[in-house]
C-alpha cells in the first residue's frame, strides 16, 4: 500500500519524473513522502525532515549492497522543467525490492526495511501514540547519533530512540553518572506490555532531563507523567498483543518467501520444457 501511495505521488503534476511502460522504481521523495503521510494518518504524526533523512540513509545502503561505497544509480528523468535536477545521493531512485524484499544489512537482523518500519509502527500504535505524537520521541537515528546528540550534555540526560538491530523495540539512551553516553537494553511490546515507556522513564534514576533538539531539554516529570497508562494491559493480556504482532511479522516473511519459491519453482518449470 505505502508503495502504491508512493506512486501515486510520481505520477501527480509535478511528481519529477516520466512514469509510463517503462517505469523502472521511485524516487525517495515520493517514498519518504507516503511513509510520513502513512504515519500521519495512524498516529496522528508525520516525519520530520531528520528522521526522513535517516529513513533515506537506511534505505539507501539496500542500493548500495550494504556497503559505504558512492551510489551509482540512474536518475530518472524530469517532465517538469521546473523542478530542479536531483542529487543521486539526496533522491535516489529505488526499486521495489528495496523496500519490500532485501534484507537489511546490519549484523543479527533477518527483516527487510519495511518490517522495521511496520514494527515501529505498531509500537507506536500500540504503546507510545501519546509521547510520539506530542514530539517526545526523536525515534529515527543511529545510536552514533544519539551519541553524538548526547556529547557533552549533563549527567542524566536522555532521549529516547527505535532500535536498529531490535525489531519493533524503543531504546531510552541517557548520560551516566560519569558522563558516558549509555545504551540499555531496548524495550519491545511484551515489556511495554507490562509497564509503559513513561513508568519506566520516571522510575529510571538516571534518566532526568529529555533531550528534544539542540540546546532544548525538559525534566522528565514535566512531560511523562502523562502517559504513564498508556499501553498497559491487564495481565490477563500481557503476552496476546506481543503474540499478534509477532504472527503479523511472521506472516510477511512467509508470504515472500512462498513468493520466493513460487517463481523459482516456474523458473525451473519453464527451463525444463525448454530443454524437452
Amino acid at each position: 500500500m505505502i508503495w502504491e501511495m508512493a506512486k501515486d505521488k510520481a505520477r501527480s503534476p509535478g511528481g519529477g519524473f516520466m512514469f509510463n511502460g517503462s517505469f523502472k522504481g521511485l524516487h525517495w521523495s515520493h517514498l519518504g513522502s507516503a511513509l510520513s503521510d502513512w504515519f500521519l494518518w495512524k498516529t496522528g504524526r508525520g516525519l520530520n525532515r531528520d528522521q526522513l533523512a535517516y529513513l533515506r540513509r537506511k534505505i539507501t545502503r539496500l542500493v548500495l549492497g550494504g556497503t559505504g561505497g558512492s551510489l551509482k544509480m540512474m536518475v530518472l528523468p524530469s517532465t517538469n522543467s521546473l523542478v530542479p535536477e536531483r542529487s543521486r545521493e539526496s533522491d535516489p531512485v529505488l526499486r521495489q525490492k528495496h523496500f519490500l524484499k532485501l534484507k537489511l544489512p546490519i549484523n543479527g537482523t533477518d527483516f527487510t526495511f519495511w518490517e522495521w518500519v511496520y514494527g515501529i509502527l505498531h509500537l507506536i500504535e500500540h504503546h507510545l501514540l501519546g509521547p510520539w505524537e506530542d514530539g517526545r520521541i526523536l525515534g529515527f537515528m543511529s545510536k552514533d547519533e544519539a551519541d553524538t546528540a548526547l556529547e557533552g550534555a549533563a549527567a542524566g540526560t536522555f532521549l529516547v530512540r527505535f532500535s536498529d538491530p531490535t525489531l519493533g523495540a524503543v531504546a531510552v539512551v541517557f548520560v551516566n553518572e560519569i558522563l558516558q553516553v549509555t545504551h540499555p537494553k531496548p524495550m519491545t511490546h511484551t515489556s511495554l506490555i507490562a509497564s509503559s515507556l513513561a513508568t519506566r522513564i520516571n522510575n529510571l534514576e538516571n534518566a532526568k532531563f529529555l533531550y528534544l533538539s539542540q540546546g532544548c531539554f525538559s525534566h522528565k516529570k514535566d512531560v511523562f507523567w502523562m502517559y504513564e497508562d498508556e499501553g498497559k494491559c491487564p495481565n490477563s493480556w500481557l503476552f496476546l498483543q506481543a503474540l499478534v504482532l509477532n504472527a503479523q511479522l511472521l506472516c510477511l516473511r512467509t508470504q515472500r518467501k512462498s513468493r520466493r519459491a513460487t517463481q523459482a519453482g516456474f523458473r525451473s518449470q519453464s527451463c525444463g520444457r525448454c530443454w524437452k
